[in-house]
């Protein structure tokens, strides 16, 4: 986790370098998360701290793909919506900024999208129906396409 002082510094080099989103980069200081983060495994179990960087790790492995693939959707569900939001989207709109990603955060909707058609969604699911309505084709209705 960046400091204060750190986080503005990266600011102020990603704006004179323009610099992009890079996982590898966001995470060079924490090889664990990295790895965490970069596994191919279908499931990933976190044994760890309440500050060892869970969410941070998350939010990078969900801007991953939707800044690397045109049309690309992410979603970041939990039990509930309003949890998700606690969790992640401070934390997504914070990298969208530092990054200059361009992304348009669409607080209404705990949705971002990005100027190449891809998209991050925060949801919550407490029911076996409820993650049901995000494997149909209707997701993609919900984002326009």
């Amino acid at each position: 986790m960046l400091s204060q002082s750190e986080l503005e510094q990266a600011v102020a080099k990603a704006q004179r370098s323009s610099a992009t989103f890079n996982l590898e980069l966001h995470s060079k200081d924490h090889p664990k998360q990295l790895g965490f983060t970069k596994s191919r495994a279908k499931y990933r179990t976190a044994s760890c701290s309440r500050r060892a960087g869970k969410s941070e790790g998350c939010a990078g492995l969900l801007l991953d793909p939707v800044l690397t693939k045109p049309g690309a959707v992410a979603l970041y569900l939990t039990k509930t919506r309003i949890n998700a939001k606690r969790i992640i989207w401070a934390i997504l709109k914070r990298l969208n900024r530092v990054y200059a990603l361009g992304g348009n955060p669409k607080e209404a909707e705990l949705c971002i999208e990005f100027p190449n058609g891809s998209a991050i969604y925060l949801g919550g699911v407490n029911t076996k129906d409820e993650i049901e309505k995000f494997r149909t084709p209707a997701l993609r209705k919900l984002h326009g396409r």
